[in-house]
């Protein structure tokens, strides 16, 4: 019996024996399990290999990672008489309960600082202008190519961060040349093979022991230009510049930069107290001084200072405040208290960081090439759907080509960026309860992609969303369409019976598992139809005679919840719950004008009265009937209006 016959022969058994356990629910059990143990099960099968190997186990892998990032440690020895000046760098992988997972070691020259993340990947810079990057799953380690010129006196502020849309790591430098306000910038992008000049900084960043916090897509270090103290933000994907202004009437410039549950923080150190300010609100730049830490218990002698004291981590109400290279501690804002994280004693004067676990790997240390199929990959995504199912059939190798995850993630993303109009209009048979449905696809400028026909009931409606896919709302049925393939089903019907109420169907997506969801509501409250889908949940406005709201459904918990109305609303004018920008929409028609309120702030409830809009010059002699009129859409600055049925204006 040859090889291949023998590999086949136990495949076939072990599909036998799995037999019972569909795909889809193998691909969730395995995604559950550390990447060391997926490595070695990839051993078992070719069945098993062509399962770990599936983009949807990477996928749900790395979202159940970032949920619970572990622990990267990172502590260096002098080595032995023989090693010259060579250290030995000991690294240590933990999770959050102290377990250690594995150790290995690294023979470095001079000092190392690691910077902080919380990304699949960990960045060393040491002595130098040395850099490191090591993914702490796989224990690859590899060292970066030497920037050139070098920094003077060694002064580099460094960061590192992550494009998800490219999938790219960015090592970034900002260091002197002669004077420290002197200062230029430069980009390592992991997997090429030297660093890049960028535009320079436009403020001078100091204090070089304050590492870069990644937040919102970018580095943040502390920078000043003559009496002028910001915030200098480096967008990862732009790679340009832009200033994030402190608090109002904040003068202590003795802080630190640390990203915490999400957000961009202040630390500031203040007698024995540690007050931590948090960026709630981004694009607004609203701060909240968020927390204040007494450090009287874990440093009672006042021995060590505020100063040492590096909030790390916000975890189940609690805050991981590390004691620098000495020790960590979980602080308790209800208690007042703090509890020490046990680390092995085998760690001493250590760095840490956060990390996901990923099968991410670094070629080994060799540089990795752009081939011509990154390239192709990167010309096929810019191209329609229609085009690339056309050219699936060229060849083997283009049909691998277009089946590429990263093709159809780089695809989707150009698609949200310009996404397409779906028309629908109906034909009524005569006096049937089936009536020809005319489905169109058109760009923003008007021209028709393709057209097609469906069957359906009598009375239908679409869904509004911004989706690959599309819902219809029938009497009596639901539908589900993909524009671009032109594929139409219907959903089984819903078993609850007709109570008599108002219904209306909403239709969201999860993109953490991938799933669509069409969810049905019954209630005498319900006072319009349309949902709109906002912040991962569906909303509806209700009103039960006294109190009025609007009921948001989480597609991903399934579980309600209600966002109040602006302070002072007028209820009684005819609302329409939109989706504009991705933020969620009031339209209020008034007759004569139009208003639109924004939730700009949803999780503090922040509405904005956006924009006030004369309707007189669309409809002058008032022959569009009153309360059909919505804003769907704002790009380019302008706002796209539907007349229900009749018209879209800019």
């Amino acid at each position: 019996m040859s090889y291949m016959e023998i590999e086949n022969e136990r495949d076939s058994k072990v599909k036998q024996k799995m037999g019972l356990l569909p795909d889809d629910i193998m691909i969730q059990i395995l995604s559950r399990l550390p990447v060391k143990t997926l490595v070695k099960f990839r051993c078992v099968c070719k069945l098993w290999l062509q399962l770990i190997s599936d983009p949807h186990l990477f996928h749900l892998h790395s979202h159940r990672s970032k949920l619970n990032p572990l622990l990267f440690f990172a502590s260096l020895r002098y080595g032995d008489p023989n090693s010259g000046s060579s250290r030995t760098l000991h690294l240590s992988c933990m999770d959050i309960e102290g377990k250690v997972i594995h150790r290995s070691e690294k023979r470095v020259k001079g000092d190392i600082h690691m910077l902080p993340s919380r990304l699949e990947l960990v960045c060393l810079h040491g002595s130098y202008d040395k850099f490191y990057v090591c993914n702490p799953t796989t224990l690859e380690f590899i060292t970066l190519p030497l920037p050139t010129p070098a920094s003077f006196f060694n002064l580099n502020h460094v960061g590192f961060g992550y494009c998800p849309s490219t999938k790219e790591y960015k090592v970034v430098r900002i260091f002197c040349l002669q004077l420290p306000s002197d200062q230029r910038c430069q980009v390592f992008t992991l997997g090429s093979s030297s660093w890049r000049a960028v535009k320079d900084p436009p403020f001078y960043t100091y204090n070089t022991f304050c590492a870069a916090a990644f937040v919102d897509g970018a580095l943040h270090w502390m920078a000043k230009r003559e009496s002028v103290y910001v915030i200098l933000a480096f967008d990862i994907e732009t790679e340009e510049f832009s200033v994030v202004p402190y608090p109002e009437n904040f003068n202590d410039k003795d802080n630190n930069l640390v990203e915490l549950g999400g957000f961009l923080c202040l630390t500031v150190a203040v007698a024995k107290k540690i007050d931590i300010w948090m960026l709630k609100d981004y694009k607004n730049n609203i701060w909240v001084k968020e927390y204040s830490i007494d450090m009287n218990t874990i440093d009672p002698c006042n021995m060590l200072g505020p100063s040492v004291f590096m909030p790390r981590d916000i975890r189940d109400g609690k805050i991981l405040i590390e004691s620098f290279e000495i020790g960590l501690d979980f602080y308790n804002p209800q208690s007042k208290g703090f509890k020490r994280f046990e680390i092995e004693k085998k760690i001493s004067r250590f760095q840490f960081s956060f990390y996901m676990e990923s099968f991410r790997s670094l070629g080994s240390g060799s540089n990795t090439k752009v081939y011509k199929g990154d390239i192709l990959i990167l010309i096929l995504s810019r191209l329609p759907v229609k085009t690339l199912s056309r050219f699936r059939c060229v060849c083997k190798l283009w049909l691998q080509l277009i089946s590429d995850p990263h093709l159809l993630h780089l695809h989707s993303l150009r698609s949200k960026s310009n996404p397409l109009l779906f028309f629908a209009s109906s034909q009524y048979s005569n006096g049937g309860s089936i009536n020809t449905l005319h489905l169109s696809c058109m760009d923003m400028e008007g021209k028709v992609i393709h057209r097609f026909e469906n069957r359906v009931e009598l009375y239908i409606e679409m869904l509004p969303s911004s989706f690959e896919l599309v819902c219809f709302k029938g009497g009596y049925s639901i539908y589900v369409c993909n524009p671009t393939t032109m594929k139409f089903i219907t959903l089984p019907e819903s078993p609850h019976p007709n109570s008599g109420f108002q219904k209306s169907v909403g239709f969201g997506y999860i993109p953490t598992t991938k799933e669509y969801k069409v969810v049905q509501i019954s209630s005498r409250n319900l006072k319009f139809l349309w949902s709109a889908f906002v912040d991962g949940a569906l909303h509806w406005t209700i009103a039960d005679g006294i109190a009025y709201a609007i009921l948001a459904f989480d597609i991903e918990t399934e579980e309600f919840r209600v966002v109040p109305y602006p302070e002072n609303f007028d209820h009684n004018e005819d609302i329409t719950l939109v989706e504009l920008g991705g933020l969620l929409g009031l339209t209020v028609d008034l007759t004569e004008t139009m208003d639109i309120w924004m939730l700009k702030d949803y999780k503090n409830q922040v509405w904005v009265k956006e924009y006030s809009i004369n309707l007189n010059s669309m409809d002058p002699y008032d022959m569009l009937p009153w309360g059909i009129i919505t804003a769907r859409d704002i790009r380019d600055g302008k706002i796209l209006i539907e007349s229900y049925g009749v018209r879209l204006d800019f």
